[in-house]
């Protein structure tokens, strides 16, 4: 198992959330099992960071990197679109 670790924008932007909180959750609990879930969210690897993904959920993005070493994942941002590419 791995421990999901949320950053201090990520805890913001996940307190923030009024709708797609239940999937966000699910998507958390999934990550502590299994790390890179491709067969049941839309994730795709972010290219100029080291295993760094981003899973969309309608307009959410969520990005997080793996730390295998640790068994950590860090999740760095969740929140819209507009401002998952700043």
């Amino acid at each position: 198992m791995y421990a999901v670790i949320l950053s201090r924008s990520a805890q913001k932007g996940y307190d923030d959330l009024n709708e797609h909180r239940d999937r966000v959750n699910h998507l958390l609990d999934i990550l502590s099992v299994v790390p890179r879930p491709f067969q049941e969210f839309d994730l795709i690897k972010l290219s100029g960071l080291n295993s760094a993904y981003r899973v969309r959920i309608g307009k959410l993005r969520i990005k997080y990197q793996i730390r295998e070493a640790e068994r950590v994942i860090l999740v760095f941002y969740i929140g819209p679109r507009e401002g998952a590419y700043d």
